[in-house]
């Protein structure tokens, strides 16, 4: 993979198209494709092109030995004795994780967070003690809240979540990709934690650009950037690059064409922005549910989807 990643951010693509980049990546028109598909325009621009390229080139290279393994460990097996040995092969350990049919509703005066995330990232995510490896689902620095420090992105909105597992099941052949779900008390949040919430203005496009290009926030924005816990709007360059646009052009060029969408709705994003917080609501929520589903089908076949929460 390292000759990969070398390969990608020395090719020259500064000013290209992204088919033209691709090409110039040498990438297959599948490939291609399947990235630059108009449904998932808007969740391309959530990132750098080649951060995306990188992010599946590497998913689907995983993929091929996690295949193998699996053949090998499913072979022979009968279809009932296979049930527990399935949950270990995906990554659930079958000692500490129970399948149940549908997901577990929303408690009354609680928060329900989603995260969609590829399977495969999630190999040993669960301790043998039954505690949850937070370093799993990390986001590296330069996303919408989180100029530096990785952190810890998740929604509210299931739509949005699903939205984000189809582009990935589109884009990550034969994987299986999972929506973790936990629910916290709406008030333990905001009493427990540093909370801002920051919905599309002003503020928000300043915070945005000098996040995604690492810059130091404005003084008048540190509060957020001092945050235990981000609740706001979701930023996609749909127009152009976020850190292409002037700093003097920031409140003029971001218009709401920069947001993420779902249908007539401002997509939104609750950014954790440390592991001490994550694994604090981690122990507060309980068992996480994992709702995981084939990432491509083969032709004709129906996508089953299995429903597993921790013990």
């Amino acid at each position: 993979m390292g000759y990969i990643e070398g390969h990608i951010e020395g090719c020259g693509t500064e000013g290209l198209k992204d088919r033209d980049a691709l090409t110039e990546m040498g990438l297959s028109t599948d490939f291609q494709d399947r990235l630059l598909d108009p449904n998932c325009f808007d969740i391309l621009r959530t990132r750098e092109l080649k951060e995306w390229v990188l992010e599946f080139l590497e998913c689907n290279l995983i993929m091929i030995p996690v295949l193998l393994e699996r053949s090998k460990s499913w072979a022979g097996r009968s279809r009932r004795a296979s049930m527990e040995n399935t949950l270990d092969d995906f990554y659930l350990p079958s000692a500490q994780v129970t399948i149940i049919e549908s997901r577990p509703a929303l408690k009354m005066g609680h928060t329900m967070l989603y995260k969609a995330i590829p399977g495969l990232r999630c190999k040993n995510w669960i301790e043998t003690d039954g505690s949850i490896n937070v370093a799993k689902l990390i986001t590296h620095g330069g996303g919408d809240f989180n100029r530096i420090n990785p952190a810890f992105y998740w929604t509210q909105e299931l739509a949005t979540a699903e939205k984000y597992r189809f582009w990935q099941q589109s884009n990550i052949r034969n994987g299986d990709i999972w929506i973790i779900s936990i629910q916290v008390p709406t008030q333990w949040i905001k009493d427990t934690f540093k909370y801002t919430s920051l919905e599309f203005s002003n503020p928000w496009k300043q915070y945005v650009w000098h996040c995604k290009s690492q810059r130091k926030p404005r003084p008048e924005d540190m509060q957020h950037a001092d945050a235990d816990w981000i609740h706001g709007h979701i930023c996609t360059g749909r127009t152009e690059r976020v850190t292409d646009i002037a700093k003097a052009d920031i409140e003029t060029v971001m218009t709401d064409e920069f947001l993420l969408m779902n249908k007539d709705v401002r997509a939104t994003q609750d950014c954790i922005m440390n592991v001490r917080t994550m694994e604090e609501v981690f122990r507060k929520a309980g068992q996480p549910h994992v709702d995981v589903a084939v990432a491509v089908p083969p032709k004709g076949a129906v996508s089953n989807k299995g429903k597993a929460a921790k013990k």
